[in-house]
This record gives C-alpha cells, structure tokens and sequence, in this order.
C-alpha cells in the first residue's frame, strides 16, 4: 500500500476502467438496470409492510368495534330489564390500555326513567360495578321522548 493517498485513488480509478472496459456496456447497463429495479422493489417491500401495518391497524379498530358493540347491547339488555328505566339507549367510550386491550372508560345513558333519582343511582351503580368506572364517568338522562 502506498503512503500518499493521491496515488492510491489513481490506481482504484485504473483498475475500476479496466473492469469497467471488460465487462463491456451491455453487461454495464444490465447491472445498472438490476440495480434500479432492486431498488424499485425494495420501495415497494416498504409500501406493502405499511399496508400490511394500516391492515393489522383496521383488524384492531373492528375487534374494538365489535366489543363496543357486544358491551352496549348486554347493557342495554340489562338496563331495559330494571324497573323504573324503560326505553334505553347507551354509548360507550372506549380507551386502549397498555395491553391494547379496549376498555370501558365512559358511559351515557339515556332512559325514559332517566330523571328518577333512584334510577339514575341504579344505573350508575350497575354501571360502574359492571365496567369498574367512577361514578362521574357515568351519566344517565332521561330520553325527550319519554312520556311525563
């Protein structure tokens, strides 16, 4: 190896001319293109794990879906089935713990017999026995279209 630097690159330079003079420019250009399209393909490798992740995150927001859906129509069952609440509509706030798993974090409920104190306690004492919740993550309201 030689000591000055400016030689050295002469030299790679010569022997990377000699390559480049055998190989000759159809061999030339089919490496070039081989590498453009493994380039191209390595892009796209990038755009199907993102679709693939997008994917995976659509899966996740359909099981949240579907539980909120399965949780709402129990405690709708459950709720019209206590004395005082009659007609009853209920939405849930979800939120994702650090397990990813969706939890309860809010209820409303709306019910004919949602200006009744005791049915508002009985609500919100189900309620927050059921999905472990704060009574002022809870609120219960009585329907306008309940009868008076």
């Amino acid at each position: 190896m030689e000591s000055r630097p400016g030689i050295s690159w002469e030299k790679k330079r010569e022997d990377f001319r000699q390559i480049l003079h055998r190989m000759g420019p159809f061999r030339l250009g089919a490496i070039i293109l081989c590498g453009i399209v493994l380039l191209f393909l390595s892009c796209g490798g990038m755009d199907a794990g993102t679709t693939k992740s997008t994917s995976e995150e659509q899966v996740e927001f359909t099981e949240e879906e579907e539980y909120r859906e399965q949780m709402r129509t129990e405690l709708m069952k459950l709720l019209g089935q206590v004395e005082g609440v009659g007609k009853v509509q209920v939405m849930l706030n979800l939120r994702n713990e650090e397990d990813e798993e969706p939890r309860v974090a809010g209820v409303a409920v709306v019910c004919d017999g949602g200006d009744n104190m005791a049915v508002k306690r009985e609500i919100t004492e189900a309620v927050s026995a059921l999905f472990q919740l704060e009574s002022h993550k809870i609120k219960v309201m009585k329907s306008k279209e309940a009868k008076e």
